[in-house]
């Protein structure tokens, strides 16, 4: 389909999705997850292409000056995702740049290993993509940073996953797995 000069393809639609789902990427995420065997310059063209066409928002990763990070645009989200009549949530942008490159990070090496079905990030879970799915619906009012269907012997456990960056005071470790442990549909928690 051609859009105001730029012909979009399916890796560009999966693109938004992923950039939906994780917030952020640089182009090292972009060629690896989304684009695969395709050289880091032509990434780096079709993402700029994109940038341009008012997809694909580009910024730099705060605290240094040359490290850009890419989010999905208002437009991307409203053609390609869903606008806020269809998303309970519709944030495309990071409040948290180097927390959320982290999780994007464990997400791609939970996805690497056999026993993990599927991985469920936080704006997905939030905004209810996955409503087809009652495992996902009874954590997403617990918030977690992501989840992982993880196969144990022969019956799968969803994992929720939380992910602290820097160490906080126990009170605030105690509310949230207090809030874990009373929700009855969770069998075990990961904090990182």
């Amino acid at each position: 389909m051609k859009r105001e000069g730029i012909v979009l393809m399916e890796r560009d639609k999966n693109l938004f999705r992923y950039l939906y789902l994780h917030k952020l990427a640089r182009i090292f995420d972009i060629q690896v997850d989304v684009f695969g065997r395709v050289s880091r310059q032509a990434v780096q063209r079709r993402v700029q292409k994109l940038a341009c066409a008012r997809y694909l928002v580009c910024s730099y990763l705060p605290g240094t000056e040359k490290k850009l990070i890419y989010s999905l645009g208002q437009k991307a989200l409203r053609d390609w995702i869903g606008g806020k009549e269809t998303l309970d949530r519709s944030q495309t942008k990071s409040n948290s740049p180097i927390h959320d490159l982290m999780l994007l990070e464990i997400a791609r090496w939970l996805k690497s290993k056999k026993n993990v079905a599927a991985v469920f990030m936080e704006n997905g879970i939030r905004s209810g993509i996955y409503s087809d799915l009652p495992e996902v619906v009874a954590i997403k009012p617990l918030n977690p940073d992501l989840a992982a269907r993880i196969q144990f012997q022969e019956q799968f456990v969803l994992l929720p996953i939380e992910y602290e960056r820097m160490e906080k005071f126990s009170h605030r470790y105690d509310k949230v797995i207090h809030r874990y442990y009373q929700n009855k549909q969770v069998e075990a928690l990961l904090f990182i």
